[in-house]
């Protein structure tokens, strides 16, 4: 770029270098989402426990195209052995998310421990419904015994499903509820578990998460 005259005569600058003298561009700087799984290598799903309880991962979707392929692998390379289902409502988006999505979809297909989920608006809905909405698309189309929620353009640890459900499961079995809060909203009983052990992994910072329970 162009910079001040070292003898500053009359301020004048020197002339800008030479399109064959200047340095290349910088290559674009990877997300906080690129950069994770750079540093931590995905492995293969493990195989199917089918003593563990079934995990509805509930994705709502609105102009995703850019982010939804990340926050779908997080999930489905999850450490949990039990039956993850991605669900994933599209509120009526105008970009690529469907197309991403069904990509992502015919290079994951489903198996006996994974299996994916994607909902549209009925074709006579028009706009979008909003983040509420979709999630309760979301989860009237699945049928997990355990509702996992994450946002669409979030990444999710590793561990995050594995060790959230194992605390849920410890705290069902000893009837403890210290740390949950029940309420019932839409005859869903909701089981809100807060660990710092298994946050998001959010681009700015790690938040802790909650999950949900079907009655």
């Amino acid at each position: 770029m162009d910079r001040i005259d070292g003898d500053n005569q009359g301020g004048n600058k020197r002339p800008p270098p030479s399109s064959s003298s200047s340095a290349p561009p910088s290559p674009p700087q990877p997300d906080a989402r690129t950069s994770w799984y750079a540093t931590h290598p995905i492995s293969p799903p493990p195989d199917l426990d089918p003593s563990l309880p079934s995990v509805d991962v509930i994705i709502p979707c609105f102009n995703a195209g850019t982010t939804i392929e990340a926050a779908l692998s997080s999930s489905y390379y999850q450490s949990y052995a039990g039956m993850i289902s991605m669900i994933a409502y599209d509120d009526n988006s105008n970009d690529a998310t469907q197309e991403v999505f069904k990509k992502f979809h015919s290079s994951h297909p489903n198996t006996l421990s994974r299996k994916l989920i994607l909902l549209s608006p009925l074709p006579e809905k028009e706009g979008s419904g909003g983040a509420g909405y979709a999630r309760n698309r979301c989860v009237e189309g699945g049928s997990g015994g355990v509702l996992v929620l994450m946002d669409s353009d979030d990444v999710m640890m590793k561990g995050r499903v594995e060790e959230q459900v194992n605390l849920l499961i410890g705290l069902t079995e000893s009837g403890t509820h210290g740390n949950t809060l029940r309420s019932t909203i839409n005859k869903l009983t909701l089981v809100i578990v807060v660990s710092l052990l298994t946050p998001f992994l959010s681009p700015f910072a790690p938040l802790p998460t909650p999950i949900l329970l079907r009655p």
